[in-house]
């Protein structure tokens, strides 16, 4: 599936200088169309938001602090962490065949429902659905700051399906560019081993280089192949070029 480009004509010059954005079947247009509201939330959001030295450089756990400012934003402003659960409930549905009409003749609806002569519940499957981290409207959103790669699956998975059953018009994925965001932990760190000798030749407390991360470039790769299906796709990748640019000591790790 080929990448394309309307966000270029959607987001201010203010926002798209701080992150680097990707997008199948013209999510960001579809989005500023169909959920204006949602859209502005988002754009604001996103021009405020700085990576705070103290989060960027703090190991994750569970879930990192950047995960979790991202997340009060939206929480505090009404959107919700959803699933969407479906049943499929089978009836079994039983013609009468007398007087068996030529298969060459169309039935019209009245004359079926003539020859119904018993419709009863057969059985239901029930699925449950997987969660999206923010829904509001018809707008879902998740973040995968540094998560496992395969939460990418799990997310576009449940944007196809939710397209598909009409709860949702578009979606947006909140990630990191993984090379500008190793470089700026690299900076940081240097730049405070230079001042404090003793930490010479330690590593830095976090890893954004593992392979198997969420990115990006993982991202990409898997809305081009067509997981996510119908659904519209933006993809937000936070950059360096978002940084506090406080300098790093251990009282704020």
């Amino acid at each position: 599936m080929e990448l394309t480009f309307s966000y270029l004509h959607t987001v201010p010059q203010t926002v798209s200088a701080r992150y680097r954005f990707a997008e199948v079947r013209s999510a960001a247009a579809i989005i500023a169309s169909s959920c204006p509201d949602q859209w502005n939330e988002v754009l604001q959001y996103l021009g405020h938001f700085q990576l705070r030295t103290d989060h960027l450089m703090k190991p994750g756990g569970n879930k990192s602090l950047i995960v979790d400012t991202l997340e009060r934003y939206f929480y505090e402003n009404g959107w919700k962490e959803t699933r969407i659960d479906t049943e499929n409930v089978i009836y079994r549905v039983q013609h009468d065949t007398e007087g068996k009409m030529s298969a060459n003749i169309r039935l019209s609806e009245k004359t079926i429902s003539d020859r119904v002569s018993s419709r009863y519940f057969d059985s239901n499957v029930f699925q449950q659905g997987y969660k999206v981290d923010a829904l509001k409207g018809r707008l879902a959103i998740d973040i995968e700051w540094n998560a496992k790669d395969g939460n990418l699956d799990r997310d576009l998975s449940a944007y196809r399906a939710w397209y598909e059953l009409s709860v949702i018009d578009a979606a947006i994925l909140i990630t990191k560019e993984q090379e500008s965001c190793q470089r700026l932990v690299n900076d940081i760190w240097a730049r405070y081993t230079g001042e404090n000798p003793e930490m010479k030749g330690k590593k830095p407390p976090v890893d954004l280089k593992t392979s198997t991360t969420t990115n990006l470039e993982k991202a990409v790769e898997r809305i081009k192949r067509g997981d996510a299906g119908g659904c519209p796709v933006l993809i937000v990748a936070i950059t360096d070029k978002t940084w506090d640019q406080t300098p790093y000591s251990v009282l704020t790790e």
